[in-house]
C-alpha cells in the first residue's frame, strides 16, 4: 500500500527492476541505488537492459565503475535484445556472487504501445521483488499521465522522484502516489547531499520542516510524515545549524 514503503531485498538474488519514460533520470538513479544497496552490507550488480536510448548502457558502464559496482551488458556483436540480456542477468549475478540485481529498462520520450509490451515482458521475466517507477518532479500534470500508464501496465512497488531542487517536487510527489497508490521510497537517492533545513521522513524529502516536523535530538527521533500522517522512527545522523534537521534515513530491508 502507499504506506509502506519497506525497501525489499528477498530472494536470490533479490531483482529490482526500474521503469520510467526516457529522460526521468533511471539510469543514474540505478546506480545510486547500487550504491544504498552496497551500504545495507549487500553486492548488487547493474543489468544495462536499455538499449534504446544511445550511450544508456556506457552511461551505466562509466557509473558502475565509479562505485565499483559490476554491470552486466549484452556482449559485443550480439543481437540488441534486452529480454536476452535480462535472462544471461542470473548466471551472470551468481558467477560472481552478487545478491541484488538491479535493471535499468529502456525509456521513450512518451508512452508507447512498444515500450509497454517490452517492460512486461521483462517483468515476466525477471519477477522483481521491487518494480520502481522512477519519475521526473519536475513533470508536472505529464509525471500523472505517464505514472497511471505505468500502473496499468506494471504491479508497481514504488516511486523514485528525480530533479527534487525545484518547487513543483511536492505536487508532482502527491499526484503520482495517488494515481499509482505506490508509496514514494526514494527521493532522489541523495540523502548523503540534503541542504540543512530539510527533513527526509523514511526517504520523503519535506522541506523545511513543513507539516510540523521538528526535531532538535540526536539518537531515535519520533517525526510525522506530512504527506501520510504516519509516525515513524528515524535515525538522526546530522543537524543543521539552525536546529533544523537532516534525517538521512537508510531503507527498511525485508
Amino acid at each position: 500500500g502507499a504506506g509502506d514503503r519497506t525497501f525489499r531485498l528477498a530472494g536470490s538474488p533479490a531483482v529490482v527492476m526500474l521503469v520510467g519514460l526516457q529522460g526521468s533520470g533511471k539510469t543514474t538513479s540505478a546506480a545510486k541505488l547500487a550504491r544504498q544497496v552496497v551500504r545495507m552490507g549487500r553486492q548488487p550488480m547493474l543489468v544495462a537492459a536499455d538499449l534504446q536510448r544511445p550511450a544508456a548502457v556506457e552511461q551505466l558502464r562509466v557509473l558502475g565503475r565509479r562505485i565499483d559496482v559490476p554491470v552486466h551488458t549484452a556482449p559485443e556483436g550480439g543481437p540488441a535484445d534486452p529480454v536476452e540480456v535480462a535472462r544471461t542477468a542470473f548466471d551472470e549475478a551468481a558467477r560472481l556472487g552478487r545478491n541484488v540485481v538491479i535493471v535499468d529498462t529502456a525509456g521513450r520520450l512518451a508512452i508507447d504501445e512498444a515500450l509497454m509490451r517490452e517492460i512486461q515482458e521483462l517483468h515476466q521475466l525477471l519477477n522483481p521483488v521491487e518494480t520502481l517507477f522512477v519519475v521526473d518532479a519536475m513533470q508536472g500534470q505529464d509525471a500523472v499521465n505517464t505514472a497511471k500508464a505505468f500502473k496499468d501496465a506494471l504491479p508497481l512497488t514504488g516511486i523514485v522522484l528525480t530533479k527534487t531542487d525545484g518547487d513543483a517536487r511536492g505536487g508532482a510527489a502527491l499526484s503520482v502516489r495517488q494515481v499509482t497508490g505506490a508509496p514514494i521510497k526514494f527521493d532522489d537517492l541523495n540523502s548523503d547531499r540534503l541542504a540543512p533545513g530539510a527533513v527526509l521522513t523514511n526517504n520523503v524529502l519535506v522541506r523545511g520542516g513543513q507539516g510540523g516536523i521538528k526535531i532538535s535530538d540526536f539518537g531515535l527521533a519520533l517525526a510525522i510524515d506530512a504527506q501520510a500522517g504516519l509516525r515513524e522512527d528515524l535515525r538522526l545522523v546530522a543537524m543543521s545549524a539552525t536546529l533544523d534537521v537532516v534525517v538521512a534515513c537508510a531503507p527498511v530491508i525485508a
